[in-house]
C-alpha cells in the first residue's frame, strides 16, 4: 500500500496528479508551517507557472502576512485584491487560441472564482474537483483530520502508519532532506516518483515543462489531460 503526502498546491502541475493517481492513500499536508520567504510569500502553495508567449510565467493568489508562525490550513487569502479577475484575464488573453479553450475555460473560471478565506481549503477544493473531472480515483485525507503530533521525517512516518501503508512515495528531489534509514527502521519502503511529463502540443513552438495543469487542460482538453496523467502513471 502506497502513501503519498504533499502540501496542497495552487493549481499544481501534472506530476502532482500523477502522484495522486499512483498512490493508494494521499494525504494533504495542511497543518505544517507556511514558509515566509518573501513579501509575497511565494511558494507552490500560492503560485504556479503557465505559458505566456512561450515562456514560463507566474500566476498567483495573494496572501495575508501575519506575525508568527502561520499554518497552511489557517493562512488567509487576501480577498481584498482583485486577483481572481487578473488571473482569468491573463489566461483568456494567452490561451484564447488554444485547441480546447471553449471546452475548459468556463470550468477553470469556476475553480478560480471559488469563494474561500483559507488557502488550504481553496487549494484542496481545486485539486479534488479536478480529480473528479479527470476521472482519477484517489483516496485522500487531510493531515488536519489525523491528529498528528510529530514533525519532519517523523511526521511523515506517523502519517504513513495512520494510513495503514507500508510504502511512502516521495518526489525525486527528496534525497536532500529525507532520512531513509528512519523509514526503513519502521519497515516502510521509500519509493521515488521520478516524474517526467509527456510532451504535448502547446500554444508555443517549443514544449515548456513544469506548468500548471491549466496549461494541459487548455491544450489537450479534459480527456487528453486525463490520458497524459494515466499513461505516465502506469507501473
Amino acid at each position: 500500500m502506497i502513501c503519498a503526502i504533499h502540501q496542497p498546491n495552487f493549481f499544481p502541475w501534472l506530476g502532482y496528479f500523477d502522484k495522486m493517481h499512483r498512490s493508494d492513500k494521499f494525504v494533504f499536508l495542511d497543518q505544517v508551517s507556511y514558509p515566509k520567504s518573501s513579501k509575497t510569500m511565494s511558494t507552490w502553495g500560492n503560485r504556479v507557472a503557465v505559458n505566456i508567449m512561450g515562456e514560463k510565467k507566474w500566476i498567483h493568489c495573494p496572501l495575508i502576512r501575519e506575525d508568527g508562525v502561520q499554518y497552511f490550513d489557517k493562512i488567509k487569502i487576501d480577498n481584498t485584491a482583485n486577483w481572481r479577475d487578473k488571473v482569468i484575464k491573463t489566461l483568456s488573453l494567452n490561451y484564447k487560441k488554444s485547441d480546447y479553450f471553449d471546452e475548459v475555460f468556463d470550468y477553470i473560471c469556476e475553480l478560480i472564482r471559488y469563494d474561500a478565506d483559507e488557502l488550504g481549503q481553496y487549494n484542496i477544493h481545486t485539486i479534488t474537483s479536478l480529480l473528479k473531472r479527470l476521472n482519477i480515483a484517489c483516496v485522500w485525507e487531510r493531515q488536519s483530520d489525523l491528529n498528528t503530533v510529530n514533525h519532519s521525517n517523523e511526521l511523515l512516518i506517523e502519517i504513513v502508519r495512520k494510513e495503514m501503508c507500508d510504502q511512502y512515495m516521495c518526489g525525486g528531489g527528496a534525497d536532500g532532506y529525507q532520512d531513509v534509514a528512519l523509514f526503513q527502521k519502521q519497515k516502510i519502503e521509500v519509493i521515488y516518483q521520478n516524474y517526467n511529463p509527456i510532451p504535448y502540443k502547446q500554444c508555443s513552438e517549443n514544449f515548456v515543462g513544469g506548468l500548471s495543469v491549466i496549461d494541459a487542460l487548455f491544450c489537450c482538453g479534459f480527456e487528453g489531460t486525463e490520458n497524459l496523467i494515466k499513461q505516465r502513471s502506469e507501473f
